[in-house]
């Protein structure tokens, strides 16, 4: 008797929660179906130029440095461009990723439209050196 009794209850209450709010009916949605920030797109690029920017403030305690780099696009809709990005070199961070003049990078894109809005360097690109070990290899 207790048990057909509970049934009911369980099944009104549930209902009543529904209908009041307090349980959410929706799906569950990542945080990036939210995200404000556009995906970034890839390309290659070659570096052409480095600047190290210089603290205005001799005295002021530099944890990392800052470079303007000059690169040009090597392939997509924006072959040719010559643009200039911003890179942080922190010393303390494993993720480090040291640039010479002539290096093939990958760049992260934001594109609004047909515009290039903002790049930064992502990675060393290294399709070629894959191309190459899977020639060598035999895949």
């Amino acid at each position: 008797m207790k048990k057909t009794l509970l049934i009911p209850f369980f099944v009104l209450s549930t209902v009543l929660l529904a209908l009041t709010g307090c349980v959410n009916t929706q799906p569950a949605t990542s945080a990036m179906e939210h995200s404000e920030f556009p995906e970034p797109q890839y390309m290659k690029a070659r570096v052409l130029e480095i600047k190290d920017l210089i603290p205005e403030d001799p005295d002021q305690v530099a944890y990392f440095d800052m470079q303007i780099i000059t690169v040009k696009v090597t392939g997509g809709k924006f072959d040719g461009q010559v643009i200039t990005v911003e890179h942080i070199i922190d010393e303390s961070s494993p993720y480090n990723i040291h640039i010479q003049p002539k290096d093939e990078v990958l760049l992260a894109a934001e594109i609004e439209g047909e515009q290039l809005v903002e790049a930064y360097i992502e990675s060393h690109a290294r399709d070629r050196q894959l191309k190459t070990l899977s020639v060598v290899s035999g895949i």
